[in-house]
């Protein structure tokens, strides 16, 4: 048998292409992240195929359910500032955003800061105080239970603590001239 391996490109699905020219929520709190929580990973994170994997996660969830969890919003802009949920149920007034995730299920996700971040913005942008998670999280917690883990998690906020996390936001990005 012969065995040849091709130089070939992953065929990215785009799906993380978003408006140019605009602030984005995702923009702001990764910045911040950089500042406060520097990464420990000596991976490359230009590299576009660690978050396609999240698109992928995103697209295989959104067509599986279909339209169970709401429908896709597109880009909410509020106050200059632009993100794009992945999916909203206004009957319900929930937030559905999606997770695909290299770190460890047992770290519960109100630890992390980037994930709470994202998802009260959503909250803001969207007028509702509720959003579920839902994470594959595809190690497990890298101990017990390696391999792949689905989670689901219920975040109700007060509007106090979306309204403080969008005022953060905005104010980040005046300092950094983005707005």
């Amino acid at each position: 048998m012969d065995c040849i391996e091709l130089d070939r490109e992953f065929p990215l699905t785009g799906a993380g292409t978003r408006s140019t020219n605009r602030v984005h929520v995702s923009d702001i709190y990764n910045d911040i992240e950089k500042t406060l929580f520097p990464r420990k990973t000596t991976g490359d994170l230009s590299n576009p195929l660690w978050a396609e994997g999240g698109f992928l996660f995103e697209i295989a969830l959104s067509k599986a359910l279909g339209d169970k969890l709401g429908a896709r919003p597109g880009e909410v802009e509020l106050d200059n500032l632009v993100g794009s949920p992945d999916r909203y149920d206004p009957d319900t007034g929930i937030l559905y955003e999606y997770k695909c995730s290299w770190k460890s299920s047992k770290t519960h996700p109100s630890e992390r800061w980037t994930w709470m971040t994202q998802l009260k913005a959503y909250c803001k942008l969207l007028g509702t105080c509720t959003a579920e998670l839902h994470v594959l999280y595809l190690n497990g917690d890298y101990r017990e239970h390696f391999g792949p883990k689905y989670k689901v998690f219920l975040f109700c906020f007060t509007e106090r603590e979306i309204d403080e996390n969008f005022e953060m936001l905005k104010n980040h990005a005046k300092s950094k001239g983005w707005m």
